[in-house]
């Protein structure tokens, strides 16, 4: 049985259209991310569970005008929880994660953007591909 999923791409507390990513990085863990492509969705024949973020999206917070940004090499050097407790302020993760009893094997991604960089992304889940076991 397919699926089709539309998520919207909105804008962030700038007023910035979110940015899809899959680094997420100060906000989010790169090992919850293996799964989506550089543009923050899910690569074809992905297994999604609940609790998966299906979109990476990230938005840039209130605060991110007047704080200071991690360098390249502190984004390399320090680990995950001193990097979201020093920078995580900054951004918001805007993601869109896998609801609770939905389960399926990713068939699709098709991106329709305007020229703002606001629109939806659809994704196209096979479910009946998964089986109990």
């Amino acid at each position: 049985m397919k699926r089709i999923l539309e998520i919207s791409i909105g804008r962030d507390e700038l007023g910035q259209p979110e940015e899809c990513s899959w680094d997420l990085i100060p906000v989010v863990s790169s090992e919850l991310t293996n799964h989506l492509d550089r543009d923050g969705l899910p690569k074809e024949g992905t297994v999604l569970q609940p609790g998966m973020i299906l979109i990476g999206k990230i938005g840039k917070s209130s605060e991110y005008v007047t704080g200071r940004k991690p360098t390249k090499l502190e984004i390399q050097a320090l680990e995950f929880k001193d990097l979201k407790e020093q920078f995580g302020c900054l951004w918001i993760d805007r993601s869109f994660y896998v609801p609770k009893g939905m389960h399926g094997v990713v068939t699709s991604c098709e991106r329709n953007l305007n020229p703002d960089g606001t629109g939806t992304i659809s994704i196209e889940l096979d479910t009946a591909m998964l089986t109990d076991g």
